[in-house]
């Protein structure tokens, strides 16, 4: 790959990073995810028991990966850390 079109690379994944909130930044955080990390398996929301606050995880690391993309991040940082305190604590329990 050139200079130019790594240049070119960086620019795009920004935008697409920039223009991705909710549900599409966690698909994009998955798709990264699965060409990084050979091992990564995405956890969907199974009926009443959700995804127990586990959006993905490396079975063989032992690392588990929460995502929060709220559609308006803005609004309130407080609501976001305390959802990050929440959804880790409820990650421990499972």
């Amino acid at each position: 790959m050139t200079k130019e079109e790594r240049a070119l690379a960086r620019i795009i994944f920004h935008k697409k990073v920039l223009a991705s909130d909710g549900q599409a930044y966690e698909d994009l955080f998955v798709a990264i995810m699965q060409k990084a990390c050979k091992e990564f398996r995405p956890v969907k929301p199974q009926g009443t028991l959700g995804d127990r606050k586990n959006d993905g995880y490396d079975p063989t690391t032992g690392h588990y990966y929460q995502v929060f993309a709220p559609e308006d991040a803005s609004k309130s940082t407080a609501a976001a850390v305390a959802k990050l305190k929440a959804d880790f604590a409820g990650l421990m329990v499972y």
